[in-house]
């Protein structure tokens, strides 16, 4: 028998309401994510799948530079294509290493949407929240500007509530 553990939060909002919300980018739910870039191609040591492993602190995705004047990109596949309605994206950079600014949009096509943030450049777990809800089975970050002289981007953790 599998069993598959579900990663939950509890919020409340100013009314005192309890509002639950569940890690929908756990790799136990059969997530994965890829990037078109890795430092050094070395997937083994800086895979994007290690930015979801909430087990290992020290596992993380770090990027090569930008090539051709590429965005960086880090794309989260739900497990099966399955579809979820995302409230929030946490992510923690590397201070030094961190998206000054970047997008999220979300797929399939039909469902266009797309979101702007700007990230501090801190080792801390930052919060970006969507003003808008809407359903996906994958979402695209596309990194634009790095603190980082070279472009480079590392993160430790990406979680999808």
């Amino acid at each position: 028998q599998q069993f598959v553990h579900n990663i939950v939060m509890a919020t409340q909002n100013k009314n005192n309401d309890t509002k639950q919300q569940k890690l929908l980018s756990s790799p136990l739910l059969g997530t994965t994510a890829r990037s078109n870039s890795v430092l050094n191609r070395d997937v083994k040591m800086y895979s994007p799948k290690h930015a979801l492993d909430t087990d290992n602190p020290s596992s993380c995705f770090n990027s090569d530079s930008p090539k051709n004047d590429k965005p960086i990109t880090f794309t989260i596949l739900f497990n099966n294509n399955r579809t979820v309605t995302p409230q929030k994206i946490k992510i923690q950079f590397q201070g030094g290493f961190v998206a000054e600014e970047f997008t999220v949009s979300c797929l399939p096509e039909e469902n266009e949407n797309m979101f702007s943030f700007e990230a501090e450049d801190t080792n801390e777990m930052q919060e970006f929240k969507f003003d808008e809800e809407f359903t996906c089975s994958l979402l695209r970050l596309q990194f634009d500007n790095s603190t980082d002289f070279y472009g480079r981007i590392t993160i430790y953790r990406i979680e999808v509530w």
